[in-house]
């Protein structure tokens, strides 16, 4: 088991020795400002008050999150990844995070979608990395900035068990359709 503590700080630095407040294993432990602690531990994810309450908040976490307004991709190339040329002028419209439509430039009618003029520019299929260590989740949206939509996780020793076993997805709030699957090697 590890200790965690908690001591008082300045913006010298620390004040006194730690103390500890529990014997509890807990990875990824983050604290607020009024000193309640957030923690993975046996059972899933726990919250710790300043006044020594232990929550239990369960295990696996799930959200959904918040979904993209429909946006309208006008005057986009395609490079589609089977070998193919470059296609002409095309206008991609994405629904629900989804490709919902690929038609002739100006053919599309935007409704009530975000339009972006592409200009020209070219689109891609997301990209893979077969060898990841993704056992820092806030790293995570970087890979969608380079383009990486899928992740092959090769085993990752402090991910606690439900990240390494399972397919993870995370949506990016900047980005329509911002997708990440994150597929696990399992041993």
């Amino acid at each position: 088991m590890i200790d965690y503590g908690r001591a008082p700080f300045d913006r010298t630095g620390m004040l006194s020795d730690p103390k500890p407040v529990g014997t509890d294993a807990a990875l990824y432990a983050s604290s607020s400002r009024d000193g309640a602690l957030l923690f993975v531990s046996d059972g899933g994810l726990r919250l710790r008050s300043p006044d020594g309450r232990d929550q239990k908040l369960g295990w696996p976490l799930s959200y959904t999150p918040a979904m993209a307004q429909p946006m309208l991709i006008r005057n986009v190339r395609i490079i589609d990844g089977t070998g193919g040329p470059m296609t002409a002028p095309r206008d991609i419209l994405i629904e629900q995070g989804r490709i919902a439509r690929i038609a002739s430039a100006g053919s599309i009618s935007a409704g009530g979608a975000q339009v972006l003029d592409a200009k020209g520019r070219i689109v891609i299929p997301g990209l893979m990395d077969l060898h990841a260590h993704t056992y820092r989740p806030d790293l995570l949206p970087g890979f969608l900035y380079f383009g990486v939509t899928t992740v092959r996780d090769q085993g990752s020793s402090m991910a606690p068990p439900g990240c390494v076993s399972g397919r993870h997805r995370s949506r990016s709030a900047s980005r329509t359709a911002g997708r990440l699957r994150r597929l696990s090697v399992l041993q």
